[in-house]
C-alpha cells in the first residue's frame, strides 16, 4: 500500500491516542491547589523524603545495575532485513564522515536560582530538604548548564545605597552554584533585563522623532544610572558585572562559568511599540546599543584580568525571522572577540500530535542566513508553543517530550553548540503571585517537564524524554553528525560521538503509526553494538524519582546500516553506551 495513503488512513487513531497520553500519570500527581496549603506541604511534604529515601536505599546497589539492565535483553542483528509490506518506512542517511559541531556543549536548561531563598513574603519557601531534593533531579535531568535569573537587586541595599555582596539573595545564589557544581553543573548567570534600549533615554519613533521611553525610570538601576550619560551608566554596569565574577569566584562558583547580560534587549513584544519595531532605524539603534554594553563589559573583564574565566553570550534576541534582523545590525557593533556565544531564539508547536520538525528547520535556515556558522551558536530557549489556553497543561502532556526531541535533532542537525529549554522545571518565582492564561498560575511559572517540589514530586511523562537525551546524546565536547531531516517520512535522526568514541543516535518518530526505519551510515561502524531506550508517549509510568528510561533492545553488527521498527510518537535512543541508572 502506498505509505502516504497509509498515513493518511491512520490518521484517524490520533484523536483516541491523545486523549490517553495527554492524561498520562495524571492520577498520580498530588497538587496542592492553594496558597493557603502551601506552608504545611513544605513542612510535611512526603513525597520529597520518598525521593530521597528511595535514591539512598539504592545507591549501594550501583555495582549491579549492569547486570539489571543489560543481561536479559533480547538480541537482534542490526542489518535485519524488514519483511513487513503494509508498514509505514522510512530510510535516512547518517553523515558520519564529517562533523557538524566539533565541540557540543551538551543540552542546557532555564533553572532559576530560587531553591534556597527563604524571603518569600508568602511564605512559600523550599525546606533544605526539598531544595536539595529539587537540585538532585535537575542534575540528574542531564542539562551540562543551567541558565539562571540574575538581578541587580539581588546585591544591591536599596536603604543604605550601597552593593551588599553577602545579601540573602546572593548567598541563595552562591548556595544554587555550589550544589550543582557537586553535580557536574556549570551556570549561565542570566542578568534579567527586558526593555529595547538598555540605558538609552528614548528611542526613535517611526516617524524619525524622538518619543518618551515607556517607563524609562524603572528601566535603569539606580545603583549604575548618570542621568544624562549613556557611556557613563554603561561603564558602571559593566563594572558591576566585572564584581559579580569575581564574587562568584571568592564563593568558590567557579562553575558559573557564563554570562548573559540581557534578557530580550528590545521589545517587540510589547504593545505601547507596536508603531516602531518594523524601523530598521530602531532596529539598527537597539542592535547597537546591547553591542555596546557587552563591547563594554568584555572590555572590563580584559582589565580585572578576569575574562579567561567567563564566557559572554548575547545577544539573546526572541522572535524568529524579526530576530536575524536585529542580529544583522548587531554584528556590524559588535567587537571581534567580545561574544563567546551569539544566541537567538523562538518557540513552535501548536499541535503537539503534528510533525512540527519543518518549523524548526525553516527558523534555523531564517537564523543561519545571518549568524553564518553555527559552531559558536545557543538557541538559548525552546519549547512547544500552544495556545495561551492549553499550554499550561499540554505542555506537560506525553507529546511534549516528542515535540522538545524534535527540536534537539533540528539543534543537532544544524550543529548549534547548546540549547535552553524553558523551564526545565516548574519553579515558584519568590515574592510573586501572578496568574496569566499561559505560564503563571499564583507566582508559579508553569511551563517545566516537572512540578515544583511545593506542589508535587511526581515528574511529568516529558522529563524521561528530555532526560533520556540530555543523558545519553547530549555528553559535553561531543561530536554532532547530521542526519537527513525531510519531512515527508515523519521520522528524523542526528548522531553524537563522545570523547571516547561512543556513539549515540537521537531518533524521533512523528508518525501515528510504527515505522520500519533504516539508517544508513555514510561511514562503517565496523561492527558496533547498540542499546535502545525507547519512550513511547503511550507507555510513560511518572515517579518522584523520574529515572532514566532502561534499554530494552541490543542491536549487534552494525556496520553500513541499522534497521529497527519505531513505535508510533516516540524518542528512541540507540547508544553503544552501557548506560547506568541514576
Amino acid at each position: 500500500m502506498n505509505k502516504y495513503l497509509l498515513k493518511a488512513l491512520y490518521f484517524v487513531l490520533v484523536l483516541a491516542i491523545a486523549v490517553s497520553a495527554l492524561g498520562a500519570c495524571s492520577e498520580k500527581e498530588d497538587t496542592v491547589n492553594s496558597s493557603s496549603d502551601v506552608s504545611s506541604e513544605v513542612s510535611s511534604n512526603e513525597d520529597v523524603s520518598e525521593v530521597e529515601d528511595t535514591d539512598e536505599a539504592s545507591s549501594e546497589e550501583d555495582t549491579t545495575e549492569e547486570d539489571v539492565w543489560y543481561d536479559d535483553l533480547e538480541d537482534t542483528e542490526a542489518d535485519d532485513e524488514f519483511e513487513y509490506d503494509d508498514m509505514l518506512t522510512a530510510s535516512l542517511n547518517i553523515y558520519n564522515s564529517k562533523a557538524v559541531q566539533d565541540d557540543f556543549m551538551g543540552f542546557g536548561g532555564v533553572y532559576h536560582a530560587f531553591p534556597f531563598r527563604t524571603d518569600d513574603i508568602y511564605g512559600r519557601n523550599y525546606t533544605e530538604k526539598m531544595a536539595n531534593a529539587e537540585i538532585k533531579r535537575v542534575i540528574n535531568s542531564g542539562i551540562t548548564m543551567a541558565r539562571t535569573f540574575y538581578s541587580i537587586d539581588d546585591s544591591w541595599d536599596s536603604k543604605a545605597k550601597a552593593f551588599n555582596w553577602e545579601s540573602d539573595q546572593m548567598q541563595a545564589i552562591y548556595k544554587y552554584c555550589l550544589a550543582l557544581k557537586e553535580g557536574g553543573v556549570e551556570v549561565l548567570i542570566n542578568h534579567w533585563y527586558c526593555s529595547s534600549f538598555l540605558f538609552t533615554t528614548y528611542p526613535w519613533g517611526s516617524d524619525g522623532n524622538k518619543v518618551e521611553k515607556p517607563g524609562q525610570q524603572n528601566e535603569c538601576h539606580e545603583s549604575i544610572r548618570v542621568p544624562g550619560d549613556q557611556q557613563a551608566t554603561i561603564e558602571n554596569f559593566a563594572e558591576f558585572m566585572a564584581e559579580t565574577v569575581r564574587q562568584l569566584r571568592a564563593h568558590g562558583c567557579t562553575n558559573a562559568t557564563t554570562i548573559s547580560i540581557a534578557t530580550e534587549p528590545y521589545a517587540t513584544w510589547k504593545e505601547e511599540w507596536a508603531d516602531i519595531v518594523s524601523n530598521d532605524e530602531i532596529k539598527n539603534a537597539a542592535s547597537k546599543d546591547i553591542a555596546q554594553t557587552i563591547n563594554a563589559v568584555s572590555a572590563n573583564f580584559k582589565k580585572a584580568g578576569i575574562r579567561k574565566y567567563i564566557k559572554i553570550m548575547g545577544p539573546n534576541f526572541a522572535g524568529g525571522t524579526d530576530a536575524t534582523l536585529y542580529y544583522k545590525y548587531f554584528k556590524k557593533h559588535i567587537d571581534p572577540d567580545a561574544c563567546d556565544l551569539v544566541s537567538l531564539h523562538n518557540y513552535y508547536g501548536n499541535d503537539l500530535t503534528k510533525d512540527n520538525y519543518d518549523l524548526w528547520k525553516t527558523c534555523a535556515e531564517d537564523y543561519k542566513t545571518e549568524v553564518g556558522s553555527f559552531s559558536n551558536f545557543v538557541w538559548d530557549e525552546y519549547n512547544c508553543s500552544p495556545k495561551a489556553e492549553e499550554s499550561i497543561e499540554s505542555r506537560h502532556s506525553a507529546y511534549n517530550g516528542v515535540q522538545l526531541a524534535l527540536a534537539q535533532v533540528c539543534f543537532m542537525n544544524y550543529g548549534m553548540k547548546s540549547s535552553f529549554i524553558w523551564s526545565l522545571l516548574d519553579q515558584q518565582w519568590p515574592n510573586n503571585s501572578s496568574t496569566s492564561l499561559d505560564s503563571f498560575k499564583d507566582g508559579v511559572h508553569m511551563c517545566g517537564v516537572a512540578p515544583t517540589f511545593l506542589q508535587s514530586s511526581i515528574v511529568f511523562p516529558p522529563y524521561y524524554s528530555f532526560s533520556l537525551a540530555a543523558n545519553i546524546v547530549g555528553e559535553k565536547g561531543s561530536k554532532l553528525y547530521r542526519g537527513d531531516d525531510d519531512t515527508y517520512e515523519g521520522v528524523y535522526a542526528a548522531m553524537a560521538e563522545n570523547k571516547d568514541g561512543e556513539l549515540s543516535i537521537l531518533v524521533v518518530n512523528t508518525n501515528i503509526t510504527e515505522t520500519a526505519t533504516e539508517l544508513k551510515f555514510e561511514k562503517s561502524l565496523k561492527g558496533k553494538t547498540f542499546y535502545r531506550h525507547v519512550y513511547n508517549v503511550n507507555d510513560i509510568t511518572c515517579t518522584a524519582e523520574g529515572e532514566l528510561i532502561a534499554p530494552d533492545l541490543k542491536l549487534t553488527n552494525a556496520t553500513t546500516v541499522l534497521r529497527d521498527v519505531i513505535e508510533p510518537y516516540s524518542v528512541v535512543v540507540y547508544t553503544t553506551k552501557k548506560v547506568l541508572q541514576k
